[in-house]
């Protein structure tokens, strides 16, 4: 009864997508397709650019683009469709989703997360709750909040006159911190104070205390293995250089190996897009190496991947297990070259 409401629901869901390049990576027309079975219509707002061959992908996922100056970061981009479509048109909707480009996913069905919230007693819902912290943006304090890259409005939203208000109202974000500010940590607070409840998919009473201020990676791999975490931040990859304390539980090769045996998300999705998009401060030749060693353990010992029924006849063609194979010899060619020289 459950999944029949689910896929009765009449959902939009607005993603925005940013490439400096214009260039949409096979990620992205992933994630759009596995929501068509959920939602009644998808919009994607493109801030910036597109080349002529990433607008044909994403006329082929979505029932309509919006192309826009790259300005207002995610919230402006949001509050731009929302008003396209007026917020009159907004309330025939059941649910309006909220999303962006800043992930990868959905790793399990999407269905699935919408069978979950609709169990839940809340007005507007994410996948992740982000604790209060003793930290600054912009000059406001971190309170409690959903985290906005990922967020569903509920009819007793869109009905209110407090929807439209929220969005005529939003100030113009100049940097990264001003749009966490400006947006994400007034939403939550916002609606709560106008007495609409609030609800994340990750149960944020088994991680906020351990969360504190990194929700969307601290314990990834425990949410995608006893919580089908639907979700993984691009952040994940391009951060793993940085501090200690920033690195996530077991490294990046202990990451994809939980997906790999608890999901049939396609690994190369992630690979095409963290290659093109992190270079030259991702380590390019370890990856490749750990990807070929997680693609051969696979192949060797399918028994140990959950999934490995479905995969077994495909492994091969999907990861392309030689061009690995080549990348490393040209890798390992060109630093010899560089110790002789």
């Amino acid at each position: 009864m459950e999944e029949n409401k689910s896929k009765k629901m009449r959902r939009l869901l607005i993603y925005l997508f940013y490439d400096k390049d214009g260039i949409v990576d096979r990620y992205v027309p992933y994630f759009l397709n596995s929501f068509k079975s959920c939602c009644k219509e998808i919009c994607v707002v493109i801030n910036g650019k597109l080349t002529d061959a990433s607008k044909q992908i994403l006329e082929k996922c979505a029932s309509k683009l919006l192309i826009r100056e790259n300005v207002g970061f995610d919230s402006w981009a949001y509050k731009y469709a929302l008003e396209n479509y007026g917020f009159d048109k907004l309330k025939e909707y059941d649910e309006v989703i909220l999303s962006n480009f800043t992930m990868f996913g959905p790793l399990y069905p999407a269905e699935k997360i919408f069978e979950k919230m609709d169990k839940v007693d809340c007005d507007f819902w994410g996948i992740t709750n982000h604790p209060a912290v003793n930290f600054y943006m912009a000059g406001i304090k971190i309170s409690e909040h959903i985290q906005s890259y990922f967020i569903a409005y509920r009819k007793k939203i869109l009905n209110s006159k407090c929807f439209s208000q929220y969005w005529q109202t939003l100030k113009v974000p100049t940097n990264y911190e001003e749009a966490v500010a400006f947006h994400e940590l007034r939403c939550t607070t916002y609606f709560r104070r106008k007495g609409y409840k609030s609800a994340s998919f990750i149960n944020p009473k088994k991680y906020n205390r351990k969360l504190q201020n990194k929700p969307y990676f601290a314990y990834i791999k425990k949410q995608i293995e006893e919580d089908s975490m639907p979700f993984v931040k691009r952040k994940i990859f391009s951060i793993q250089n940085d501090s200690p304390e920033w690195k996530i539980e077991g490294g990046i090769e202990d990451l994809l190996q939980t997906i790999v045996k608890n999901t049939d998300y396609d690994l190369s999705l992630i690979r095409d897009n963290i290659f093109r998009t992190y270079n030259p401060k991702f380590d390019e030749k370890q990856f490749y190496i750990k990807f070929l060693l997680l693609t051969l353990k696979q192949i060797l010992i399918p028994w140990q991947y959950k999934h490995y029924k479905r995969k077994k006849n495909s492994l091969l063609s999907k990861y392309n297990s030689m061009k690995w194979v080549k990348k490393i010899v040209v890798l390992c060619k060109n630093n010899l070259r560089g110790v002789k020289n």
